[in-house]
Protein backbone atom coordinates (compact mmCIF):
# COMPACT_ATOMS: atom_id res chain seq x y z
CA UNK A 1 0.00 0.00 0.00
CA UNK A 2 1.11 3.52 -0.73
CA UNK A 3 1.90 6.14 1.57
CA UNK A 4 -0.02 9.35 2.07
CA UNK A 5 1.89 11.92 2.25
CA UNK A 6 1.36 14.34 5.49
CA UNK A 7 3.51 17.99 6.03
CA UNK A 8 4.05 17.24 10.46
CA UNK A 9 6.13 20.59 10.24
CA UNK A 10 2.87 22.40 7.84
CA UNK A 11 0.03 21.07 10.28
CA UNK A 12 2.13 21.49 13.14
CA UNK A 13 2.59 25.57 12.13
CA UNK A 14 -1.33 25.55 11.67
CA UNK A 15 -2.12 24.25 15.07
CA UNK A 16 0.45 27.12 16.61
CA UNK A 17 -1.42 29.37 14.36
CA UNK A 18 -4.72 28.48 16.09
CA UNK A 19 -3.10 28.99 19.53
CA UNK A 20 -1.36 25.65 20.84
CA UNK A 21 1.57 25.15 22.39
CA UNK A 22 4.53 24.61 20.25
CA UNK A 23 5.28 21.37 21.86
CA UNK A 24 1.90 20.15 22.12
CA UNK A 25 1.42 21.18 18.42
CA UNK A 26 4.33 18.62 17.52
CA UNK A 27 3.47 16.09 19.82
CA UNK A 28 0.01 16.36 18.31
CA UNK A 29 1.27 16.38 14.22
CA UNK A 30 3.19 13.02 15.11
CA UNK A 31 0.68 11.54 16.22
CA UNK A 32 -1.61 12.25 13.04
CA UNK A 33 0.94 11.05 11.40
CA UNK A 34 1.45 7.46 13.03
CA UNK A 35 -2.14 7.49 13.05
CA UNK A 36 -2.64 7.74 8.94
CA UNK A 37 0.45 5.24 8.97
CA UNK A 38 -1.39 2.45 10.86
CA UNK A 39 -4.83 3.23 8.97
CA UNK A 40 -2.87 2.89 5.36
CA UNK A 41 -0.67 -0.28 6.56
CA UNK A 42 -3.95 -2.20 8.20
CA UNK A 43 -5.44 -1.97 5.04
Amino acid sequence: MSAIPFDTLAYSSKLQNAGIAHEQAKAMANAQAEAMKDVVTAY
